[in-house]
């Protein structure tokens, strides 16, 4: 019954989207124990292959009992299931993934001198120790589908989320498996270098898609310009 009961939680806690993983990278599964006081519905925090990952109890789970959920990664030599346990993990805010839809977010952890790593969601009014807030932009429909504009507002840090691949196109630039990797790296200057390869190998437009040819007459320089614009 624990074995099928593993099985709903990894089904409902480890679900992903395909746009998350590529053709470089593995998935890997998890199994950890739900620490005490963790309510089904409720979230947890701990450290998974070095990253801080946002586990949310499953309905059918309660303390004690193991619940599963899958991670990309890049090193494919990993076991089939990599059992984890608790580290410290220093209290206040931190960028965490979340393993039910793969989202990256902002979550303060509080440890009360035990290893339960709890999420505090109680940080509903301003208070200078505990709150934080993150810039979210808001694109408008602008005159120029060119020049897009915006509102740039500030959201509690909890109620923000953003994607944990890069796409354009419909094709993903780079995935989280990437990114942690690049994370992992100890010294700025290799993640720079990371990030500028990157940057040349897969966002770079060919010579030929980069440029326009245009025919302008001498007399006319400015109006032609701007009609072949």
């Amino acid at each position: 019954q624990q074995q099928q009961q593993q099985q709903q939680s990894m089904n409902s806690s480890g679900g992903m989207n395909s746009s998350t993983t590529s053709s470089s990278t593995s998935m890997q599964m998890f199994e950890v124990i739900v620490p005490a006081g963790v309510m089904p519905g409720q979230s947890f925090s701990l450290l998974a292959n070095s990253q801080r990952v946002l586990v949310t109890c499953p309905p059918n789970i309660r303390p004690g009992q193991a619940v599963r959920f899958n991670l990309p990664i890049a090193d494919k030599s990993s076991p089939p299931i990599k059992q984890l346990e608790y580290e410290d993990i220093p209290d206040g805010w931190a960028r965490t993934i979340r393993v039910t839809d793969m989202k990256i977010q902002w979550v303060k952890t509080k440890n009360d001198g035990d290893k339960d790593n709890s999420v505090d969601t109680q940080v509903s009014s301003f208070d200078i120790k505990n709150s934080a807030y993150t810039r979210k932009l808001r694109f408008l429909e602008g005159n120029d589908p060119r020049m897009r504009t915006g509102l740039l507002d500030l959201v509690p840090a909890n109620q923000s989320s953003i994607d944990s691949c890069v796409q354009r196109n419909g094709k993903q630039i780079v995935g989280y498996a990437e990114i942690a990797a690049a994370h992992d790296k100890k010294k700025f200057e290799d993640k720079a270098e990371w990030f500028q390869t990157i940057c040349r190998d897969r966002l770079r437009i060919d010579w030929s898609e980069g440029h326009m040819k245009i025919k302008i007459r001498r007399d006319h320089l400015l109006h032609d310009s701007i009609e072949a614009v």
